[in-house]
């Protein structure tokens, strides 16, 4: 099974004060400086396709992990750490259109990386970044794949078969399915998924091992054709029209009323059953 993990670098913004969250001159504050870390939804993610290998290995199943991001330079310490915990493949992409508030881009070289190095069997992300907020980025990748797609992720494991037991939470409380892949899984608040920690080997062993690089060129596509990648201008909303056709039954009492509905109604549809 051949899983694809694409996560992003944030600012960790739990370290700004109260008074850096002040906006000054229609301008808020830069995060720059700030530490950087893995989005927590996107950790949660890394770590749910680690212990899918280890369950999965456990049944007999090989796997094989890639994580992608797309950042610059300092993006490869991550990526080496991810290695150290069981990643197979670590890539950047070194992109030098700014697609931090473009979603359709984002998806579209999601979809360009699953193309040209696939097949793959999965696709796990975390629901949205701490950044940008949109929560948008799976959904349009799913459309670009074309591949079906269930949020709400809290766990899932491998079977035997190779399909996957997977957990989600919505509205009505908790689902469990069984898929088969592939399959685009979006994790939301999946608990005790902290990714962990590598040992010192692990760390010695990944360092040697190098990072790969990816372009625009990798795959033909040009910075205006990424810029085109923009969403669509809401132009109108109309709504949806749910009236339906009714009938007022008339009679001087209830039981009348509810004989009349039996033998005109429901009569000839009780029968046929």
């Amino acid at each position: 099974m051949r899983v694809l993990v694409p996560f992003k670098i944030v600012a960790d913004l739990d370290l700004l004060r109260g008074k850096k969250w002040t906006i000054t001159n229609n301008r808020p504050e830069d995060p720059a400086f700030v530490k950087k870390i893995i989005n927590p939804y996107d950790e949660s993610a890394l770590e749910l396709a680690l212990k899918l290998a280890d369950n999965c290995n456990k049944h007999g199943l090989e796997t094989e992990l890639h994580a992608l991001t797309i950042d610059k330079k300092q993006a490869d310490l991550f990526l080496k750490k991810l290695i150290a915990t069981g990643y197979n493949l670590a890539s950047r992409f070194d992109c030098a259109v700014d697609l931090q508030f473009n979603p359709s881009a984002k998806a579209a070289l999601i979809a360009a990386y699953l193309e040209k190095f696939g097949p793959f069997d999965l696709i796990i992300m975390g629901m949205q970044s701490s950044d940008e907020d949109n929560a948008k980025t799976p959904y349009l990748t799913a459309e670009e794949t074309g591949w079906p797609c269930i949020s709400g992720i809290t766990g899932f494991n491998g079977c035997e078969t190779g399909s996957i037991r997977v957990f989600s939470v919505n509205d009505q409380g908790t689902i469990e399915q069984t898929i088969h892949p592939p399959y685009i899984l979006v994790v939301g608040n999946a608990p005790n998924a902290y990714l962990r920690i590598p040992t010192l080997k692990a760390i010695k062993t990944a360092a040697e091992k190098e990072i790969k690089i990816i372009n625009l060129e990798t795959f033909n596509i040009t910075p205006d054709q990424l810029n085109t990648k923009v969403d669509p201008d809401l132009i109108d909303l109309v709504a949806v029209d749910n009236s339906r056709k009714s009938l007022l039954i008339e009679g001087p009492s209830a039981e009348e009323k509810v004989s009349l509905l039996y033998d005109k109604y429901l009569k000839g549809r009780l029968s046929s059953l």
